[in-house]
């Protein structure tokens, strides 16, 4: 009988022993080889850097041997670059209106394309349709900020013409004649100085010259003309011997741009006529802009390094010869400066528009220069109705003269009036003009049926540009704010509520700006009063 148990199997302990042995000599067989392959490995890599140091001594013991001239090669000498003299620099100043997207290129494609595949008629219908959409005053939106005072695209620039309107000539001013007609000639009289020295010896240039040269600075084609007729201009304007009068007849008529020479210019470069409405006394000599029969015109871009020169050249005009120039004639000419100011163009050159306008002021009689100034804003509020572009003329006008911080002061002021009139009809008949600024703001504000008082439905756009019209007509004369400190307190409590009643939770970006407008403008005039109560 058996127990179900079996009886274990023997194995050979010979064969185990054997396995054991074999797994260990295959086991050494691979740390052998593991070790082989990275000892080659890191082999390679030390050859490689030998060899590469090796190629580099090579390399620099070959250069070193040029030098010497060990392979019939000449000695480098080190290129040092030339310094370029700053007068010699000419700046390409079109590529920021190379992307104006108003081309005429797409309009000559378009032709191509007409004239390839349709027939004449249709060609020619095409052709005209686009002949006559340029004759249309264009219609711009008043939502942008911009306001146009050039036509777009590339204009058909005129180059200058040399006029004379005087009896007697002599040599010199033949000598000139010649040379102006040709680009060539006019840089070559220019860049040689002849003018200068001619002026120096005791030479009177006419007056049509000093035209003809203002012209150049603002139409010749050639910039390093441009800018030596720039420096001849300020050459001849500069007093030989003792300092004479500049207001004596005799100098002033001489030397003076006329304001019609000036608008030429803007109208060369193609100006928009309903901009420059508003024509120059009778008086006032003409200069011809009908020069097809004796200039050529290329066409270009409005060139923004001639067009600040220009600005430059006749502000200084009217500043050093006030007296040949109306206070009609100064009133216009502030007024195109502030309306270039909102062009695309003249935005780029507005530090030169800035620097124009406080010239231009200060040229205005001291006996009656903040009358002209207030109709120097009301032109120009007829001119800019909008407000989202009239908050846009402050950009122009600087802070640090009295005449211009009056002049920002009343752009304020002349938009609050009439903003307030056309809310409220005959509004404005009710507010004396026989106070302070202040004080007149101080009704303009507090009107009940006015917009800061009327809080519902609030436009957040037209907040901020009310706000900001304010905070300039207020001013930042400290002394006249705490005179009134009064009434200015009661409007910082009123903004502050304004600004409470927006609110703190903001998501939208015309509210935000509405709101830090806000709070930037009573926060000022309250420390300014503040201030005057902690010290008092």
């Amino acid at each position: 009988m058996s127990t179900g148990f079996k009886k274990p199997i023997k194995r050979n302990r010979k064969k185990l022993i054997q396995h054991d042995d074999q797994e260990e000599e295959q086991e050494n067989k691979f740390m052998d080889n593991f070790q082989q392959i990275k000892k080659q490995r890191t082999e390679r890599r030390e050859n490689a850097k030998k060899l590469a140091n090796l190629f580099g001594e090579l390399h620099q013991t070959r250069l070193e041997n040029e030098k010497e001239g060990y392979y019939n090669v000449e000695k480098k000498k080190p290129v040092k670059p030339e310094p370029v003299p700053l007068e010699h620099v000419v700046f390409d100043d079109n590529y920021m209106l190379d992307t104006d997207p108003s081309s005429d290129e797409d309009e000559i494609d378009l032709l191509k394309a007409a004239k390839t595949y349709l027939d004449t008629e249709a060609h020619e219908k095409i052709e005209t349709t686009i002949e006559d959409s340029k004759k249309v005053e264009i219609v711009e939106s008043r939502d942008c900020w911009n306001q146009a005072f050039f036509k777009p695209g590339n204009k058909s620039i005129r180059e200058p013409a040399l006029i004379s309107r005087e009896l007697g000539i002599g040599q010199k001013e033949i000598h000139i004649s010649e040379l102006s007609a040709t680009s060539n000639g006019r840089s070559f009289l220019l860049s040689t100085g002849c003018i200068k020295d001619w002026h120096r010896s005791g030479w009177i240039c006419p007056n049509y010259i000093y035209q003809w040269i203002f012209e150049v600075v603002a139409l010749e084609s050639n910039k390093m003309a441009a800018k030596n007729g720039l420096s001849t201009l300020f050459a001849l304007w500069a007093l030989p011997g003792t300092k004479v009068d500049t207001k004596l007849p005799h100098i002033y008529k001489q030397r003076y741009i006329h304001v019609n020479t000036f608008k030429s210019v803007l109208l060369a470069y193609d100006a928009i006529p309903s901009q420059m409405i508003e024509g120059i006394t009778v008086g006032s000599p003409v200069v011809e802009t009908d020069l097809e029969n004796y200039n050529t015109k290329t066409s270009r871009h409005v060139p923004l390094s001639q067009l600040g020169w220009m600005l430059k050249a006749f502000s200084f005009s009217v500043r050093l010869w006030s007296k040949a120039y109306t206070n009609y004639e100064i009133r216009h000419v502030i007024r195109l400066l502030l309306q270039l100011s909102l062009d695309k163009t003249g935005f780029l050159v507005i530090q030169e528009i800035q620097t124009a306008i406080d010239n231009c002021l200060s040229a205005i009689s001291s006996s009656n220069w903040e009358t002209e100034i207030k109709m120097i804003t009301n032109d120009v509020c007829d001119m800019v109705p909008s407000t989202k572009r009239q908050v846009h003329l402050l950009d122009s006008v600087k802070t640090n003269y009295e005449r211009s911080r009056y002049l920002r002061r009343m752009i304020g002021v002349t938009c609050l009036e009439r903003c307030l009139e056309h809310e409220v009809p005959n509004s404005i008949d009710y507010i004396s003009t026989d106070q302070s600024l202040i004080k007149q703001i101080h009704q303009i504000f507090n009107h009940p049926k006015g917009f800061f008082m009327e809080r519902e439905d609030i436009d957040y756009e037209e907040c901020c540009i009310r706000v900001a019209m304010l905070d300039a007509a207020i001013g930042i004369d400290d002394d006249e704010i705490k005179r009134d400190k009064v009434i200015v307190l009661q409007m910082a409590e009123e903004l502050r509520k304004i600004g409470l009643g927006i609110g703190s939770r903001l998501g939208v970006m015309k509210k935000t700006l509405a709101n830090e407008m806000i709070q930037r403008v009573w926060s000022r005039i309250s420390y300014v009063v503040g201030a005057a109560r902690k010290y008092a």
